[in-house]
């Protein structure tokens, strides 16, 4: 049956594994090139797959019960007759492994797209290819002409004190409302000059009950 679920190497191996077991009995010799696969069948039951965790939850349900015995192997993929002499690959093995081979290969074969529709696909995908090969040939000769700028160096944000008004700078006007400071902009309807001139004043409003007149309190 088709692979469910994401389309990859690794679940296809895996889909596989578990559509035998789940057909088969008795004493039965698993041997895959997948380390994938392998390295899970060896991790066992308990640990806990990133991916494709409903397919190791399938196979652990066939395998326990699985009627007979199974037995997993690894082999080199794809092995070519030197490999056969140079990695001392049974026999059985590489015959196995090529068989399974001529089955992938033939299997897909039969489900490729028709040439009508393939065709027009790889047109597109060479055009679009030497598209981004002109664009980045324009791209690097526009920089070998006119280089990137050196980065501006950051500027180093200051903050400044607030600035505070000392007895000698206020500037009290007679105003029909009483005195008023030139400064900071309040009135003061009871009192003398000489209240206003004990604390600082500051211009700033948020400031007003920080550094301002003793008159502005009341």
């Amino acid at each position: 049956g088709g692979l469910p679920g994401r389309q990859t190497v690794n679940r296809g191996e895996l889909y596989a594994v578990v559509k035998a077991i789940q057909n088969l009995a008795g004493e039965i010799t698993v041997v895959t090139d997948s380390a994938y696969v392998y390295r899970g069948v060896l991790r066992g039951p308990l640990w806990r797959h990133k991916c494709s965790v409903d397919l190791w939850e399938e196979f652990w349900e066939a395998h326990q019960s699985f009627d007979g015995t199974l037995e997993f192997h690894k082999t080199k993929s794809h092995p070519t007759e030197s490999d056969f002499w140079d990695y001392n690959i049974q026999p059985w093995a590489y015959l196995v492994n090529q068989l399974a081979d001529q089955i992938a290969t033939d299997a897909a074969v039969r489900v490729q797209l028709p040439d009508w529709v393939t065709r027009p696909v790889l047109e597109a995908d060479r055009e679009v290819e030497l598209i981004q090969n002109r664009i980045a040939a324009v791209q690097e000769f526009f920089w070998e002409v006119f280089p990137a700028p050196p980065p501006a160096p950051k500027k180093r944000g200051r903050v400044k004190a607030p600035k505070r008004w000392g007895h000698a700078q206020h500037v009290l006007e007679d105003v029909p409302e009483g005195l008023r400071c030139n400064i900071c902009f309040r009135y003061q309807i009871r009192g003398t000059k000489e209240s206003w001139l004990g604390p600082p004043c500051t211009p700033n409003h948020a400031q007003w009950f920080h550094a301002t007149h003793l008159p502005h309190l009341h």
